[in-house]
């Protein structure tokens, strides 16, 4: 069968399991043209991080994947290999456009467990911030990207599914400028009977981006809500170019994580929205009850404030009551009104560009 392989690319067949009884198995070192499985055939590593390696890899029938394995030093932590392999059943869980397709699981000869995912093309959220003028996002761009963050989200608490882990690296936009949310290996079930392998009191996620019960590791206090905080704590990051709590030492940084609600918003970025600014703000409640109460809600608040923001780079300066028209709500309990207020403000929007354009049309004739 054909190969998406350069034709000079060496096969090496991989080393058997140590027949030695009670002798763990060397870890292999995978290179360009090994063959994993009898089916994936390496070409290159592309990636790597604390719990993985991945590699660029080709299927016998043609199909390019990127096939992520588990390290070595973590192949006996049985917690490890299951929070490893639950990013293959949530995804077949979802089944959103938007969470990376996995292909293909198995374990290798020394026992440790691989996945095969859809291979991306373009660039994680951290990357883009890298390459952009003080690391950070015009206000309005990175809201937009929070709606169709909040709108995966919603699909994803609706399967039962906590994330856990929102973060610029765990945030993929493709060359499509399709958003791609990655690695579910922390992700929790909201029911207690599918809760995925963690122990209460193991803090779990990434310092900057972890709500104030996930640093805490109370896992029982864990919901929808703290994938909100989550949010919230990026956007913080995109806007602000400083993660939530951010410090010098880790240490300190848990500890305000657990004890110290976040600066606001526009005290580190005066030159944000205010209504950008509040809806990122009560993301970050400290006070669970206090946050948006669903990605849904959120999402909702967040167009509200940029079509706001929108309209007042838009309208013309003496637009008479304009902010007390579309002020935002403060209650977190009231998606429907959200909507209906998302209408009017289209309404007045349509309204207001309407005659913005007529005065530019007569002005011109």
């Amino acid at each position: 069968m054909a190969s998406a392989l350069p034709n000079d690319m060496a096969t090496r067949k991989l080393p058997a399991p140590s027949k030695h009884a009670g002798a763990p198995p060397a870890p292999i070192e995978l290179s360009p043209g090994d063959v994993v499985g009898e089916r994936w055939r390496i070409v290159r590593q592309i990636g790597e991080g604390g719990s993985a390696v991945i590699y660029e890899a080709v299927h016998r029938n043609g199909r390019v994947g990127a096939l992520k394995v588990l390290r070595p030093i973590l192949s006996n932590d049985a917690r490890a290999r299951e929070r490893f392999l639950a990013e293959a059943r949530i995804a077949n869980e979802v089944g959103h456009p938007s969470i990376v397709s996995v292909f293909d699981d198995d374990v290798l000869e020394d026992g440790r467990p691989y996945l095969v995912l859809e291979l991306l093309e373009g660039e994680s959220l951290h990357d883009r911030l890298a390459r952009l003028p003080d690391q950070k996002m015009d206000a309005l761009e990175a809201c937009e990207l929070g709606v169709r963050l909040c709108d995966l989200l919603d699909a994803v608490h609706g399967r039962g599914v906590i994330h856990r882990d929102l973060k610029p690296d765990n945030l993929f936009l493709t060359n499509e400028g399709q958003l791609k949310l990655l690695d579910f290996g922390i992700a929790r079930a909201e029911t207690v009977s599918r809760v995925f392998p963690t122990m209460t009191g193991v803090v779990l996620g990434t310092l900057g981006y972890m709500a104030r019960e996930q640093a805490r590791g109370d896992l029982d206090s864990i919901d929808r809500r703290t994938d909100v905080w989550g949010v919230g704590a990026l956007l913080y990051r995109v806007i602000t170019g400083k993660r939530v709590h951010q410090s010098e030492s880790s240490n300190a940084e848990l500890f305000a994580a657990m004890e110290t609600p976040p600066a606001k918003v526009r005290v580190l970025a005066p030159e944000v929205p205010e209504r950008i600014a509040r809806v990122i703000d009560k993301a970050l409640e400290q006070t669970m009850a206090c946050r948006w109460g669903s990605a849904l809600e959120m999402r909702d608040a967040l167009e509200l404030a940029i079509r706001h923001e929108r309209l007042m780079r838009t309208a013309p300066p003496s637009w008479p009551g304009l902010e007390e028209e579309i002020a935002p709500p403060t209650n977190a309990a009231e998606p429907r009104r959200l909507r209906v207020e998302l209408k009017a403000l289209a309404f007045v929007s349509g309204i207001a560009l309407g005659m913005i354009a007529a005065a530019s049309w007569f002005g011109l004739t």
